[in-house]
């Protein structure tokens, strides 16, 4: 077909893969991991893919990633290359932050029940491989208008929440893991009620606020003893344009000041590397050598040196000595 285009799952693992430890030496210390997979960004990335980001736009129109079946049950190949990654992330000393649901796949399940028993499945899985560098994010975004069920998963979080930490005793596992879901950064970070009650920590994300916002809202939930700490900032958007969010250096002081902002706030701060990253067909997981970013430089370019740009920065902040 025409919107098409090759892409081979388990060679995109082995790229992340070699990558970790460029990342560790910078100071990174968990990577996000979707069962939902997230934004490819079809209409930027090379105008050969052209889908809709929701499941339930139907084969050829719109995206269909999911680890899930319909019934909530596994896909195989999906979650051994999970376990392949896992286990890497923890040869380093690294976290997978491993997110159950996106929005825009959520559809893929009839109803709600099969919703609880996909949290069930994926968590028993985890206490199966006994993975423990694991931090379980139950939704990306969970207050996001993308969400279906009647937003079952947003207005049920804290029964969901309940639901996941009772399978570690439940199966005589001997630990449990960290459980939360992030919110939008454009709902100014709000903590709802079944995190507040429930969660282990707090996740936002800053997408679409200024760094001067982003150390406000910080301050004010690190300042909040009804808020679960720690305070995880995985996802922040720094781009002016939230079509392109192109690795200018306008857009890279903004990054690097969003950084500063929360770290300063007093919460952590989860690099989003849009284009790099995210944007199909994912063409610089690893970093350029040099952090030198120009305007006028290419953009298959740029983009890498921004990406190292941004990782200095960061190990700057996080590191006693230089990578």
């Amino acid at each position: 077909m025409a919107d098409r285009s090759p892409f081979d799952p388990e060679a995109h693992t082995t790229r992340v893969i070699a990558a970790l430890d460029t990342y560790r030496r910078h100071g990174i210390l968990a990577i996000n991991v979707s069962l939902q997979g997230a934004n490819p960004g079809y209409q930027l990335s090379n105008g050969v893919v052209k889908r809709d980001r929701h499941y339930k736009q139907g084969p050829g129109k719109g995206m269909h990633t999911s680890a899930f079946r319909p019934d909530g049950s596994l896909k195989s190949d999906w979650m051994s290359r999970t376990l392949r990654l896992a286990r890497e992330l923890d040869r380093r000393g690294m976290i997978l932050n491993l997110i159950y649901f996106y929005g825009y796949q959520d559809e893929v399940f009839p109803d709600t029940a099969s919703i609880d028993k996909a949290a069930t499945n994926a968590t028993d899985w985890l206490i199966d491989n006994k993975l423990r560098n694991v931090i379980v994010e139950i939704a990306n975004e969970s207050d996001g208008a993308a969400y279906d069920h009647d937003k079952y998963i947003h207005l049920q979080m804290g029964k969901l929440i309940q639901l996941i930490r009772s399978r570690f005793p439940a199966r005589k596992a001997g630990y449990t893991l960290p459980i939360s879901a992030s919110t939008l950064g454009g709902n100014s970070m709000r903590v709802y009620e079944g995190v507040q009650q429930y969660a282990d920590y707090t996740a936002i994300h800053g997408n679409h606020l200024s760094p001067e916002a982003k150390a406000k809202r910080v301050a004010e939930l690190s300042a909040d003893p009804s808020v679960p700490g720690p305070l995880y900032m995985n996802e922040d958007n720094n781009g002016r344009d939230n079509n392109g969010r192109d690795t200018t250096l306008a857009n890279l002081k903004l990054e690097l000041a969003a950084c500063d902002a929360v770290f300063d706030a007093g919460g952590s701060w989860g690099y989003m590397p849009w284009r790099q990253l995210q944007i199909f067909p994912f063409r610089h997981i690893a970093p350029a050598a040099s952090a030198t970013v120009r305007d006028d430089m290419p953009v298959d370019q740029r983009d890498p040196a921004y990406f190292k740009a941004v990782l200095e920065h960061i190990a700057s902040r996080v590191l006693k000595s230089k990578p």
